[in-house]
């Protein structure tokens, strides 16, 4: 998850399997939570001030049972 986030340009300051996909911009993150929701993902965007501003992000929990089908699937 973390290498296809990477490829995609986003920084993932993490190596727990809380996965954070800092996106910027509040109104950014806002539209990708709903494009993941609208496929079915539950994603919710954090935003300032839980997080500072400029840094907005969504974060994925990941499990083991989690396969490599399964992120493939994740619109990013």
């Amino acid at each position: 998850m973390r290498s296809r986030l990477a490829e995609q340009g986003y920084t993932t300051p993490s190596v727990s399997q809380i996965v954070p996909m800092i996106v910027g911009p509040s109104a950014d993150t806002v539209i990708r939570a709903e494009n993941l929701q609208r496929h079915g993902f539950y994603a919710l965007p954090v935003r300032p001030p839980t997080v500072p501003e400029g840094t907005s992000r969504i974060r994925f929990s990941l499990t083991a049972a989690l396969t490599e089908e399964e992120i493939d699937q994740i619109p990013l």
